[in-house]
């Protein structure tokens, strides 16, 4: 799928808000990553473009007594491609990045380019969706949810099930 995603990206060029004011290395870091990664063209920016990451705050930022003040960045648009990411969610507290957190941005991003292109072909994968399976750890609950999918039925279920039954 990154290939996909690379593909569409190849000819257009994504913006980097920072909409937090005060993450200049946060953005650089993200960027890199972009770059390295993905070989997207990213460009840091105050000025929003027709592709826009923006790197907001989440709600427990501004709930603190010392951000009372602070107004919520979350940015949208009419005319422009938005994916909002919180800070808190790209960014580990040693300052290196959260990768699938910023490999799901650019796919809601991707999505949304692709919706509002309303050409569809990028999203042909030949991934058959017939029998998919992926896992997904929450690290709040520290838990792995399996999601698997059979034609229109699809399941979710906590994987430590599923490894009790398979060594029991």
């Amino acid at each position: 799928m990154l290939k996909q995603i690379q593909k569409f990206w190849q000819d257009k060029e994504i913006t980097l808000l920072d909409r937090t004011q005060e993450n200049s290395s946060a953005i650089k870091t993200i960027s890199d990553f972009f770059e390295q990664n993905l070989s997207t063209k990213i460009t840091s920016s105050q000025k929003s473009s027709h592709y826009n990451l923006v790197l907001i705050h989440d709600l427990d930022y501004y709930a603190k007594e010392d951000n009372k003040d602070k107004t919520d960045a979350y940015y949208s648009s009419q005319t422009e491609v938005v994916q909002n990411m919180t800070v808190e969610g790209v960014m580990h507290k040693s300052g290196t990045v959260v990768k699938s957190a910023l490999v799901n941005a650019v796919k809601e991003l991707t999505i949304k380019a692709i919706l509002e292109s309303e050409d569809f072909s990028p999203l042909n994968t030949e991934i058959n969706l017939d029998d998919f399976i992926f896992y997904k750890y929450y690290p709040e609950s520290n838990q792995t949810l399996e999601f698997t999918s059979h034609e229109t039925n699809f399941k979710i279920q906590p994987l430590l099930l599923i490894m009790t039954i398979l060594f029991s």
